[in-house]
């Protein structure tokens, strides 16, 4: 399972650098029921279940412990180093 989630952001790095529409992608992995979703153009995705805290860059959701949002990124040349978390803080407590 977690060989899989590093292939598939693995992947959506790679991919991210090659998009046709830079920095945006969507994949889902069906086996392991895995969504990942980016916008690094503009804050767009609305997060299922967060929509409280409006659209966002991007999250990764399904098969991994909750869903887990970008909080912060920087782009250096081809790459994109994401900086998540799954924390909803005190709004659900």
């Amino acid at each position: 399972m977690m060989k899989r989630l590093f292939v598939l952001i693995s992947l959506a790095v790679c991919l991210l650098s090659h998009a046709s529409e830079l920095w945006k992608l969507s994949l889902i992995d069906r086996d392991e029921s895995i969504v990942l979703k980016i916008d690094l153009q503009e804050e767009s995705i609305m997060v299922p279940g967060m929509e409280i805290f409006g659209p966002m860059h991007g999250y990764l959701g399904g098969n991994v412990y909750g869903v887990w949002t970008i909080t912060s990124f920087k782009l250096k040349k081809d790459k994109a180093i994401l900086r998540m978390s799954n924390d909803l803080g005190s709004e659900t407590q």
